[in-house]
């Protein structure tokens, strides 16, 4: 989950590569305050642990949901995440710290127990 920089012919101990076909699923709808689905909405998948929050962490990801509100995300590892919708939601916040921060309270929070389970949530947006 980390970035390793590798110089030409260098030897490293200690790293595993996992190669898998197993896929994690996260799903959704997001709703307005009248409980009706959003279409087009953003959704904004990221890990609780800041340590995460970089932009091209494999956990995190944008999503955005189709004519009756739904979304998908697949391939996220296991791990405790907040999902959010808001209309503001794109993809310059991945990886934005302060971004992040501002919607950590806002998120609704699940779990993936399993590189291959699946979740899923409801979101309103905000």
């Amino acid at each position: 989950d980390l970035q390793l920089d590798f110089a030409e012919k260098e030897y490293r101990r200690d790293v595993r590569v996992t190669i898998t076909d197993a896929a994690s699923e996260v799903t959704g709808v997001v709703q307005n305050p009248r409980k009706r689905p959003i279409a087009n909405a953003g959704v904004l998948i990221f890990a609780k642990v800041p340590l995460f929050w970089m932009r091209t962490s494999r956990r995190m990801r944008i999503a955005y949901t189709d004519q009756e509100g739904r979304f998908s995300v697949v391939g996220l590892p296991a791990g405790e995440y907040l999902a959010v919708s808001t209309p503001a939601v794109d993809e310059s916040d991945l990886g934005r710290r302060a971004r992040l921060e501002q919607l950590q309270e806002a998120g609704v929070a699940f779990r993936l127990a399993a590189d291959d389970a699946r979740a899923s949530v409801t979101l309103a947006v905000r």
